[in-house]
């Protein structure tokens, strides 16, 4: 899980730098919390997937 956190925002903020010097700043802005939660928003739901299915197997295997 960490690694795919690691990835996820390290890719993210390499988009946000990118975008940085390709559009302008209020441009920016107005995407920035969009593109957090476009990004974040998808891992956060698969991360709490993962830990209820690490729990589900856990708890089968007592």
């Amino acid at each position: 899980m960490t690694v795919v956190w690691g990835v996820v925002v390290l890719g993210e903020g390499s988009l946000r730098a990118e975008l940085a010097f390709l559009i302008s700043r209020a441009a920016l802005l107005a995407i920035s919390s969009l593109l957090a939660a476009a990004v974040i928003g998808p891992v956060a739901s698969w991360t709490l997937y993962q830990r209820r299915h690490a729990n589900t197997e856990k708890d089968a295997g007592r």
